[in-house]
């Protein structure tokens, strides 16, 4: 993946995490890119969607960060896209922002052709 385009979405993501003043939870985000255009953006949050219970999404009633930049690209084929998710840590470092079995499965479902993520040493990996 290129280097400028992670360190990018790195320093949206974490602008995003300063804007909305987070009590220092664990937050993880999810990048939608055709290309290096930014389609959407998604971020766990503590509520649910229909999506939830349609894809047999997870056992919790909230929606991960691969699922609500789904949501908000307005399309569930993602063929000729790549998605790539971070999750920072209590301290803002990246750590693991591996998808879930739940999110590997849909992430698959939808056929993005690419998915990245921080892993736990805080580099950006391929799935």
């Amino acid at each position: 993946m290129n280097s400028r385009l992670t360190n990018r979405l790195v320093d949206i993501a974490q602008g995003i995490e300063i804007e909305r003043q987070i009590n220092r939870r664990t937050r993880h985000y999810a990048f939608i890119l055709n290309k290096s255009k930014i389609i959407s953006i998604g971020r766990n949050k503590l509520k649910s969607h229909p999506h939830v219970l349609k894809y047999k999404y997870h056992k919790n009633a909230t929606i991960h960060a691969e699922l609500s930049a789904i949501i908000k690209s307005g399309s569930m084929s993602h063929k000729n896209n790549k998605l790539i998710t971070f999750r920072f840590d209590k301290s803002g470092e990246l750590n693991n922002g591996k998808p879930c079995k739940y999110c590997q499965r849909l992430l698959s479902l939808v056929g993005f052709k690419e998915i990245w993520y921080s892993n736990a040493r805080g580099k950006i990996v391929q799935l």
